[in-house]
């Protein structure tokens, strides 16, 4: 008899093609969608080519497999507890506490950068969040001292944050370019993505700016503000540790399919979770289930916050005052969206660039 290891949805058929005896097939998810597996072990009996014996094992988890670069299957034994009713217990906190001593999950990006020899290089980055969220925008980043995008950040202070899609299937080349010390030739085997120019005109004309990955989701182009002087942070042994880098967005670019969500919250791209290297057994990562939202309460005296917050994100040239957002908290919610891009509108077309109460004043005029 030959034995064959299936991992089929539970939700879907198994469409499938058998190959041949102990192959191991993974079935590939559909984009966007979630599934628990089921992994079935089917003895094949060579008669008349008859399948005529199944043996399905259900596995008490969510863990999803993936058929790495030998065709051997990862099955991490895992499982997720929501709650507990034990007592804390204090854990020893070491180096790299994020992930050695706790759990926090996070967001990650690939990190593009030009090396000496003028190759773009990726360095996946968790460790990477707004850091100043008014003018000037940025996002601060840390890299290990050493590595190749914090050598090439002081060199040429040029980046790129390069924001992925949940694919199952890059998950390995993503793990393997995080390793630290590997050579350039084995980074570029290990990519399993696509690298482009920049469709900024400046950037890509910018032998020191690195290309862009094509299927990422959003990218945010950088330029590194080196005046906090955090790089050069050195530990009680006078050594340097991860350098610190305040990278100002100078382009924020994202797939057109994805900016109606930023204003309506009605599509999201399916962004991975890393969840740390653990265990030593390589670095492990989670997917989410589709975003809902939590209405926020109506508080007395807030109305005018809520239109300073929707107005102050409809266009990044157009400021509104306070004083003008509390002389428009009276316009009726189906319809404040809409006013406040007329008036935005209005205030281009105008050449104005802060919408006061004065200036709101004179809007109202003209409109009679």
């Amino acid at each position: 008899m030959a034995s064959l290891i299936i991992v089929v949805p539970q939700h879907h058929p198994p469409a499938f093609s058998l190959t041949g005896p102990n192959s191991l097939i993974c079935i590939k998810q559909y984009a966007g969608s979630i599934f628990q597996h089921i992994y079935v072990q089917i003895r094949l009996v060579p008669m008349r080519n008859m399948l005529i014996g199944v043996c399905v094992l259900r596995l008490p988890t969510r863990a999803k497999c993936l058929e790495d670069n030998r065709g051997a299957m990862n099955m991490p034994e895992t499982k997720s507890q929501q709650s507990t009713n034990g007592g804390f217990q204090r854990v020893g906190i070491v180096d790299n506490f994020y992930q050695a001593s706790s759990f926090i999950s996070m967001a990650f990006a690939l990190v593009t950068t030009v090396h000496e020899n003028g190759e773009t290089g990726i360095g996946p980055h968790a460790l990477l969040f707004p850091f100043s969220i008014t003018k000037p925008h940025s996002m601060m980043l840390i890299s290990r001292n050493n590595s190749g995008t914090a050598t090439n950040i002081r060199r040429n202070g040029k980046c790129a944050l390069n924001y992925v899609p949940f694919d199952r299937d890059c998950l390995q080349g993503i793990a393997d370019m995080g390793v630290p010390g590997m050579s350039l030739a084995d980074k570029r085997k290990a990519n399993p993505y696509t690298l482009i120019d920049s469709p900024s005109a400046d950037k890509a004309a910018d032998p020191e700016f690195p290309k862009i990955i094509k299927e990422a989701y959003q990218i945010f182009e950088c330029t590194w503000d080196d005046s906090f002087g955090l790089h050069a942070q050195t530990d009680a042994h006078g050594k340097v540790y991860d350098g610190h880098f305040n990278l100002i967005i100078d382009n924020l670019l994202m797939k057109e399919e994805f900016v109606p969500g930023i204003e309506k919250g009605e599509i999201f791209p399916n962004m991975p979770i890393f969840c740390g290297y653990r265990a030593n057994r390589g670095f492990w990562f989670a997917e989410h289930d589709a975003p809902f939202t939590i209405a926020l309460p109506k508080i007395e005296g807030m109305e005018e916050q809520r239109v300073f917050y929707i107005a102050n994100r409809i266009d990044e040239n157009v400021r509104f005052t306070h004083e003008a957002c509390e002389k428009l908290t009276s316009i009726p919610e189906p319809f404040m969206l809409d006013a406040l891009k007329q008036i935005v509108a209005i205030a281009i077309a105008d050449n104005v660039t802060e919408v006061d109460e004065h200036y709101l004043e004179k809007v109202n005029a003209q409109r009679g």
